[in-house]
């Protein structure tokens, strides 16, 4: 008995506890990989969950901050939503953009202006989040409004202070249909100027 015992009950019985022990373990794995993948869908919803809570939250500030405004709906040329706030049109003083991804707690860019007769200067253009379009998108408007209201020309100055960034503010004004010149004397705080006959 002994013999049978130790030659075939005892391997059959280790082959079976080892194959039982292997099953649990592959499963407890499956089961554990199951989790984290679990865990990390959560961790990623409850993600987007906050960054959508903190849009929605910084839009609702925006909207107070500019509730005694118009409001425009646009997009920029990378298909985001955004809004233009502005006074009266016919002032022209300052319009206020707000992107729907962009970061700043009032405004993602803005652009002061000042009118002249039959024409309208651009004082300052001002962009807190970059590379998003919004400069464009908020010139393009402008421009819009300009030409709705007859106004013949818009005017604006290159600051010696943008200097540096002259190799792309030129092309990016000529893009949107800005004459520019650089002045040969560059003594003054104004290094040159752009010029869109509407």
């Amino acid at each position: 008995m002994r013999v049978i015992y130790f030659f075939c009950i005892k391997p059959i019985f280790i082959y079976l506890v080892r194959k039982e022990i292997k099953y649990e373990r592959d499963r407890y794995k499956n089961l554990l990989e199951t989790y984290k993948e679990k865990c990390k869908e959560y961790d990623d919803n409850c993600g987007k969950t906050e960054r959508l809570t903190k849009k929605i939250n910084r839009l609702e500030s925006v909207f107070e901050y500019h509730k005694n405004l118009n409001i425009e709906v646009s997009y920029t040329k990378k298909q985001e939503l955004v809004f233009i706030f502005f006074s009266n049109l016919q002032e022209f003083n300052v319009f206020y953009l707000c992107g729907i991804n962009g970061s700043h707690q009032s405004n993602d860019c803005r652009i002061s202006l000042s009118n002249g007769l039959g024409y309208l200067k651009i004082n300052d253009i001002i962009s807190n989040t970059t590379n998003r379009g919004y400069a464009r998108t908020l010139l393009e408007f402008t421009i819009k409004m300009a030409k709705e209201f007859g106004v013949k020309r818009i005017l604006g100055d290159l600051s010696s202070v943008d200097s540096e960034k002259f190799d792309w503010l030129i092309p990016f004004y000529e893009s949107i249909g800005f004459k520019t010149r650089l002045f040969d004397d560059r003594t003054s705080k104004m290094d040159g100027e752009i010029e869109m006959t509407l």
